[in-house]
């Protein structure tokens, strides 16, 4: 007990999800039906990804990957366009949570390499910034966009006709931004070129890895990709399972709790009703700022059937606090974890660039409406 309460003091993203979890059971009595309030699934794949990630880095998989492609860049800004649209795209694919997990840790590799310590700060928050923005393209980018597709039954042309827009003009700004950064030549410090630990164990990791994106889009169920994972790793490495950061999984806990709680507040739902009313993008945004846009989409389109206002919401929500948008946390958790971080320094230019890109994001959004 006393462990987990230096965790909560050491972690305020954790602390407010586990505080609101607790202040919302006052109000709802707790009982067998908090299960259903769990999404299970988000929770088995971050599991996956996250263990599977660590596997990659002990294989020395993410350090090759690296050096692959400091070998094609010559200069700073190359190197910020490269990774930043790498996760901007691959989130498309892959979920905002699964970019980041694997390429923000590809990314403080990158920098260590190259002698551009520096830059990790900016870098880690253009990336952020780059994986929320651009998940919010396909129905599978983010966990907001899976249940909205579903709850408002959009097909693929009006889901697209929504998201394209918004998500081409995430990518101009992305793009000016980058070109903002006052340009250095890269000078690269490869002493001795990193050879993978074990051919055979990490197409292994490849195979997990592969897996665990396919229970995110259903095609395995994630039920038998967690056991498989689970069984695999169990054989492979143990260690790896003192490598996932479960106070992040209690953090998706305590969010999925609060908000299964509010939704059963009938003086709640009768108040959100009112306040929705001809409001919905403006107060997705903000309520996406206090509960994360993920929970503020599932409780938000129960009041409403202006799915256009709460998908663009929710989705340019995710920007602006690092709790807007719960891929938010797990990029900060990952830099939190390197030597010599700033936590400071991170939080003053994480919220700075996300305002910025949030103010034009919601004016871009109210002139296309």
């Amino acid at each position: 007990m006393q462990n987990f309460l230096n965790i909560l003091k050491k972690d305020a993203v954790l602390t407010i999800a586990v505080s609101l979890a607790l202040i919302s059971c006052f109000f709802v009595v707790p009982s067998p039906e908090y299960i259903s309030y769990i999404d299970f699934k988000v929770l088995s794949c971050l599991f996956c990804l996250m263990i599977v990630v660590s596997g990659f880095k002990n294989m020395n998989i993410l350090d090759i990957i690296s050096q692959k492609l400091l070998n094609r860049v010559t200069d700073l800004r190359r190197m910020y366009i490269t990774i930043i649209f790498l996760t901007f795209i691959s989130a498309m694919l892959i979920t905002n949570d699964v970019a980041l997990i694997t390429f923000v840790p590809l990314t403080l590799t990158i920098l260590k390499m190259s002698d551009k310590k520096e830059h990790i700060i900016l870098f880690v928050v253009l990336q952020t910034i780059a994986a929320n923005l651009g998940s919010s393209l396909t129905p599978v980018g983010n966990p907001q966009n899976l249940y909205l597709f579903s709850y408002y039954n959009f097909n693929i042309y009006s889901f697209f006709k929504l998201s394209l827009p918004i998500t081409a003009f995430s990518g101009l700004l992305l793009f000016l931004c980058v070109f903002l950064i006052k340009n250095e030549r890269l000078v690269i410090k490869i002493n001795n070129y990193i050879k993978i630990q074990d051919k055979k164990t990490s197409i292994i990791y490849f195979v997990l890895f592969f897996i665990s994106v396919l229970s995110v889009f259903d095609i395995i169920s994630y039920k038998i990709s967690l056991l498989i994972v689970i069984f695999t790793v169990l054989f492979l490495d143990k260690k790896l399972f003192t490598e996932v950061d479960y106070s992040l999984l209690i953090t998706f806990i305590g969010f999925f709790v609060f908000v299964g709680n509010i939704s059963d507040i009938e003086s709640l739902k009768i108040f959100f009703a009112k306040v929705l009313q001809n409001k919905e993008m403006i107060s997705s945004i903000a309520l996406s700022q206090v509960i994360s846009n993920v929970p503020a989409a599932i409780l938000l389109s129960k009041f409403t059937d202006a799915a256009r206002d709460i998908f663009l919401g929710v989705n340019i929500g995710g920007l602006g606090t690092l709790i807007a948008s719960l891929a938010s946390v797990i990029s900060f958790k990952i830099y939190c974890k390197d030597k010599g971080a700033n936590k400071r320094k991170y939080m003053l230019l994480f919220t700075v660039y996300n305002v910025v890109f949030l103010v034009i994001l919601t004016i871009f959004a109210l002139m296309i409406k």
